[in-house]
């Protein structure tokens, strides 16, 4: 069960104006001037939007405080705003804490809102964030100035912080594997902090061997230390105790020679660095083409009129596909990675030929000599770099199939909502004549497209092909403001039934409309009416609760609410009580 029981507004005098709700469906009625659109934009901003200087917003000049009360589960809350500070209240069954900023409040609403901790979890390691009930409001508030929207049809999908994350979030909703990718995503977690750990062990096994060779090279060692030869370097340090001298045998390359061989392996580096970010970039370019070209696949494909272009698509899909080398430029990721560790080798070496030929004192060869046994004694002859490699290859391919599944849709779901929203539309033609009008056309349906998150009208047309008939599918470009609204007031129906039956996200139960009568003439208002009785029975009132504000009274739009609230009365000008006109 959820209800928004009330609104309490509390003046800058103290004075006192509360606004009572009922579960199920709350009718707003106001004229033009008496504050709908603020009251509608106040809901979000009680439920934890960020709305800078609201207390210097037109409208709301006297109001200190407000505080909303709701129910959910049978578990009362309350959220206390201030407007003109950062500080906030919430409260769990009159158990009251206080919140020094909004972040820490959103927190409290979202564990209330939250159907459990797993399936919160499922949602952040799908998002790669702490996503909370905030980001799920974009199925909650339809406004007035994108009412008609049927491409991107979401109200808040025109606000960057909700746009960005919109395609990720649709891809959630209908992903067909969502408790499979939360496995990948803990493996792949586990797999990481194992790399994390040995690669430390790692860095420490070459920071070592590094300490060793400089110490070496003070005792004018023949030989470096590379981590496998320790009888060898330990025989080296055995003649230097019983003989206080090194021999030197082993010729080095001169300090020219090397200076020469990095100059020359940093500009192969260089050089293969630039050609290895130039096949990224084509990659990822030709990515981004194939997934257009995809997408104008899908809209397109099944359609006889454009056969040749589908082709044509296709073909392009290969030729890209085929352009991208993989194994070439694993191959030049490889060479790359060999070429800069052999100049760190080469730099180690320079720096190991400057000691060499720097005179030390006997003391200093004999401290070098006790660091060169402390480090030998302490050295692990494992090396885990070959594991290293084979975890990291690992964790790679395990992203690469997280990211696919990812991607991978539940047509099943998809196709639900598209079955949903031409019912609630059709659903209305006994209340709409242009309704009643586009039932008429053979096979009308609304389909969903995910990929643009579009609403897009459909009917079958008949065509006669070689001497047969042959049905196709029809986009069906319907330029009525009125047609457009309606079908996207059904698809915020439709998502909210769907989400709703999920139980899987910190969803609040209700859904918030300003004036979506205002493109419908006299004849066709009704149907507001008819697609919320619809909804209604599919579900109960209890669970879902509804606010309407328009201008008409309710009876004009086939509405029966359980409450209508007037804006104007003799006690005030609209819903601000406290302001005087």
């Amino acid at each position: 069960m959820f209800r928004i029981t009330k609104l309490k507004l509390k003046s800058d005098t103290s004075k006192e104006y509360e606004y009572d709700f009922s579960t199920g469906l709350n009718y707003v009625q106001g004229d033009n001037a008496t504050g709908k659109t603020l009251f509608y934009n106040f809901f979000d901003y009680m439920l934890g939007d960020t709305q800078t200087n609201i207390s210097q917003r037109d409208g709301l000049a006297g109001i200190a405080s407000a505080t909303l009360e709701f129910e959910f589960d049978e578990i009362v809350y309350t959220i206390q705003r201030f407007l003109v500070e950062p500080r906030c209240m919430f409260s769990r069954d009159g158990v009251f804490q206080t919140c020094s900023t909004l972040e820490e409040l959103k927190g409290l609403i979202n564990d209330a809102l939250c159907p459990s901790e797993s399936s919160q979890q499922v949602v952040n390691s799908f998002m790669n964030a702490n996503m909370t009930y905030r980001t799920f409001t974009l199925f909650n508030f339809l406004g007035e100035k994108r009412l008609g929207a049927l491409n991107d049809f979401f109200d808040k999908s025109d606000q960057t912080k909700y746009r960005v994350r919109e395609a990720e979030l649709l891809n959630l909703i209908f992903n067909q594997n969502p408790n499979l990718i939360k496995e990948k995503e803990d493996e792949l977690q586990n797999l990481e902090q194992r790399i994390s750990r040995l690669s430390a062990l790692e860095n420490e096994r070459v920071f070592m061997i590094g300490q060793i060779n400089q110490q070496l090279a003070i005792l004018k060692s023949p030989v470096s230390f590379t981590g496998n030869n320790i009888k060898e370097i330990e025989k080296i340090i055995y003649e230097f105790e019983d003989n206080d001298e090194i021999i030197r045998s082993e010729k080095t390359r001169t300090l020219s020679e090397l200076s020469f061989m990095i100059n020359s392996i940093s500009n192969q580096i260089s050089d293969l660095s630039k050609r290895l970010s130039e096949s990224k970039q084509i990659e990822e370019e030709n990515r981004k083409r194939a997934e257009l070209l995809s997408d104008l696949n899908l809209l397109i494909e099944g359609n006889p009129l454009y056969a040749p272009l589908v082709h044509s698509t296709k073909e392009l899909l290969k030729d890209m596909s085929g352009s991208i080398s993989m194994k070439d430029r694993k191959i030049q990721a490889e060479t790359l990675k060999h070429m800069k560790a052999a100049k760190v080798e080469l730099q180690q070496e320079i720096i190991l030929n400057e000691k060499k030929y720097t005179p030390y004192s006997v003391d200093e060869k004999r401290a070098a000599l006790i660091i060169v046994k402390n480090y030998l004694s302490e050295f692990s002859l494992k090396s885990h770099q070959e594991n290293l490699n084979d975890l990291r290859e690992k964790a790679t391919e395990l992203r690469k199939t997280i990211k696919d599944l990812k991607q991978t849709d539940n047509m099943n779901d998809i196709n639900t909502i598209s079955e949903k929203v031409t019912a609630y539309y059709t659903g209305a033609a006994s209340s709409s004549s242009f309704v009643a009008e586009d039932t008429k056309k053979t096979g009308l349906s609304i389909r969903y497209i995910k990929n643009g998150n579009t609403l897009q009208p459909q009917f079958e047309s008949e065509e006669e092909n070689e001497g047969e008939l042959v049905k196709r599918t029809v986009n069906y470009n319907c330029g009525s403001h009125a047609r457009q609204t309606l079908i996207q007031v059904c698809g915020y129906c439709a998502f909210m039934e769907f989400l709703l039956g999920k139980k899987q996200y910190p969803l609040i139960p209700f859904l918030v409309i300003d004036h979506a009568s205002k493109p419908l003439d006299k004849d066709s208002k009704k149907a507001i009416g008819s697609i919320f009785k619809e909804l209604y029975q599919r579900i109960a009132k209890d669970n879902l609760q509804i606010f309407l504000f328009g201008t008409e009274q309710p009876d004009e739009l086939g509405l029966k609410p359980e409450k209508t609230i007037h804006l104007v009365e003799n006690t005030k000008t609209g819903f601000n009580p406290f302001l005087l006109r």
